[in-house]
């Protein structure tokens, strides 16, 4: 990604007045109908790549399940993969 000013030499002026702060505006992405988790949830694996703990039936052992991270906002991540809506996520504490 880079970022480029639209007017250079008011930047220059800025910059050289010692008024070197700026304000980045960063167009909002959106995804609709996706599986979220909880940041924390996410587990990174040995070889690569990210995988969740999920409670099995009737509250059985956790097993591993691989998932494709997509967008992150707010300390949600979009998952796909071998997660289905309604499966339990462990989530450390």
């Amino acid at each position: 990604m880079s970022i480029r000013l639209a007017d250079q030499k008011k930047a220059g002026a800025a910059l050289h007045s010692g008024r070197s702060g700026a304000t980045v505006t960063v167009p909002e992405k959106k995804a609709e109908n996706v599986l979220v988790v909880p940041v924390t949830a996410l587990l990174a694996m040995v070889g690569g790549g990210y995988a969740v703990e999920v409670v099995g039936p009737g509250g059985s052992e956790p097993k591993l399940v691989p998932v494709e991270v997509g967008l992150i906002v707010k300390a949600r991540a979009e998952v796909s993969g071998g997660l289905k809506e309604g499966d339990k996520v462990v989530i450390p504490v």
